[in-house]
């Protein structure tokens, strides 16, 4: 059975009203805000296109409660959990509360809080490598690169310029994998081979892996 809310929105919709915005087939409602503590439903102001409705303009018009959800987005790797129903002054008082948070309903008519943290996730802890790519990248591994699992890739390696500059061993290291356990190895992999990233849109010297 679909929220009342959302009967509210397809309603207004068939009125006339300016179209809202969508983004993957879900609807997307909330840009980050920035009120006082002691802020009015009426007294939130949130700069965007007039044709979107913020999240707190459909919240107020809101008498059922919401499933809020929190996904929390590392450098490495994401989480979520489920934060409980809650009314909409809860909702508002949740990111009046955690101002560097953004949120917007998804597609099940839930409102899904989205946190920024800038360290690897426990899982990319346990699992993450850097190494290269068939195509010469420096990539992010989730578990050995034999396994071929890329979550990121970075930018191309000149490995001519790379295996002429460093020991054997050290290339051959990245070739296997090399296990990143925190946020400062994960930088410090970064900074190092960037000296070596290709600067032009190919590279003779890239190389080709097999699998």
């Amino acid at each position: 059975m679909e929220f009342s809310l959302w009967k509210k929105l397809k309603k207004r919709l068939r009125k006339g009203r300016k179209p809202l915005w969508t983004l993957g087939g879900g609807l997307v409602l909330l840009v980050p805000l920035l009120a006082a503590p002691q802020a009015s439903f009426a007294s939130f102001q949130v700069k965007q296109p007039a044709s979107a409705p913020s999240l707190i303009e459909v919240l107020q018009n809101q008498n059922e409660e919401l499933e809020v959800l929190l996904k929390k987005e590392y450098v490495c790797g994401e989480e979520s959990s489920r934060l409980g129903r809650m009314n909409a002054r809860s909702v508002i008082e949740l990111l009046e509360k955690h101002t560097a948070w953004t949120a917007h309903l998804n597609g099940q008519a839930q409102v899904v809080m989205v946190e920024q943290i800038q360290d690897l996730s426990e899982a990319c802890k346990e699992n993450a490598f850097m190494s290269l790519d068939k195509d010469g990248n420096l990539s992010l591994y989730d578990g050995p690169p034999v396994k071929e699992k890329v979550m990121r890739t970075f930018f191309q390696l000149d490995m001519s310029y790379m295996e002429s500059s460093l020991p054997k061993v050290q290339v051959q290291a990245l070739a296997d994998g090399i296990k990143i356990n925190d946020l400062d190895e994960y930088n410090s992999m970064l900074s190092a081979y960037s000296e070596f990233a290709v600067r032009e849109p190919a590279s003779k010297g890239a190389m080709k892996r097999s699998y």
